[in-house]
């Protein structure tokens, strides 16, 4: 068992909790000016869920840190811009794989589906 000194950036501890919570607040209340920038905001937030779950699979992770073997690159003087290309990628490459799999879910009607299915459930429970 691992102690909680070494688990502190885990994403179910009680730090990145905490520090979840003060970065929300943070932006909860920010009223972006540049109406370019609000879309871009306004079209990717929506995907970023996707990017979180894609990313941290557990069968996709694995074999994608194997792909870019960042260790490799960890004492070149590069390493810092590698590492957050590296991330950049990663995010971009999620939210396509996410934004396909939104405009095929509109395509075959699943939301449709989706909302009918909760509609039921929530007409069985008693809940309007």
């Amino acid at each position: 068992m691992q102690s909680i000194v070494h688990n502190w950036y885990r994403y179910d501890s009680a730090l990145v909790l905490i520090m979840s919570l003060i970065l929300t607040a943070v932006f909860i209340n920010i009223d972006v000016k540049n109406t370019v920038v609000s879309k871009v905001i306004t079209k990717i937030a929506p995907l970023t869920l996707g990017v979180y779950l894609i990313h941290h699979h557990a069968d996709l992770g694995p074999w994608m840190w194997g792909v870019i073997a960042l260790p490799e690159y960890l004492s070149a003087w590069l390493s810092p811009i590698i590492q957050i290309l590296a991330v950049l990628g990663i995010f971009v490459a999620c939210i396509v794989i996410d934004a396909i799999r939104n405009q095929l879910f509109k395509f075959i009607k699943l939301t449709r589906l989706f909302n009918w299915i909760d509609s039921k459930s929530k007409e069985l429970i008693g809940i309007k």
